[in-house]
């Protein structure tokens, strides 16, 4: 399989610069997630056309995170909602521009900004098969074992477990699991929720594994913390 940053070396480049220049380095967002979405892109697509495009969006997909990060440091507030997605795109199309015509027509690059506006919504019938790929790989490498570290650093603002509630808390919601613990569970959904599963076949295989580690960590723990006396909560 061709690697990104062969395939486009400078666009490779600009994209890694950006994310130095934030600061964004070493984080749940960072340039080599973004890396690791483009090259799985590229391995799930349904062709080698959507692969690469869909490898192009991949790479480019933490445009958003950019913006908002870049606007915590300058004023704290930390949230996508004060991102406008004329910014998101402008960012996009200025990357973009380091790939030559013979390689990105402009049918093409707005095909790839709509799938990174989208990436991170629900599965709908309508998303192109650019869209697809992306939002399939996002989710595997967000599956992936090293989410048990990242989780922590993307949401250090809540608890790490609801010993409590355990997983069951009914006001909880992805966007707002309330725990860490919960946060991970709640990937689980990606492998076949109606509107959040995963839909490509590949990502459906490569899948399987990456949930089944989720599912045995919370399993393990569960029964650590049975052994303690934890579960159930006695306090």
């Amino acid at each position: 399989m061709q690697k990104i940053w062969k395939m486009f070396p400078e666009l490779t480049k600009t994209v890694r610069e950006t994310h130095l220049q934030v600061g964004l380095v070493g984080w749940g967002h960072d340039f080599e997630h973004a890396v690791r979405v483009a090259q799985c892109a590229i391995k799930i697509a349904e062709n080698e056309y959507i692969g690469r495009l869909a490898g192009i969006a991949g790479l480019c997909h933490n445009a958003d995170r950019i913006l908002e990060y870049k606007l915590y440091k300058e004023n704290n507030t930390k949230t996508k909602k004060d991102v406008l997605p004329s910014e998101i795109s402008a960012l996009i199309k200025n990357w973009l521009n380091f790939l030559p015509f013979r390689f990105l027509n402009y049918d093409e690059r707005d095909s790839i900004i709509a799938a990174i506006l989208k990436h991170d919504k629900a599965n709908e019938p309508t998303d192109s098969a650019i869209c697809i790929a992306l939002m399939d790989a996002d989710r595997i490498v967000n599956a992936e074992i090293d989410c048990i570290i990242r989780s922590v650093q993307h949401r250090p603002d809540i608890s790490a477990i609801d010993f409590v509630q355990w997983l069951n808390d009914p006001t909880a919601t992805y966007r707002e699991p309330k725990s860490i613990l919960r946060g991970l569970n709640y990937a689980l959904e990606w492998e076949d929720h109606p509107k959040f599963g995963l839909r490509l076949p590949k990502a459906q295989v490569m899948g399987e594994s990456r949930f089944q580690y989720i599912r045995q960590y919370i399993d393990i723990l569960h029964s650590q913390l049975k052994e303690s006396g934890l579960i159930p909560y006695p306090f």
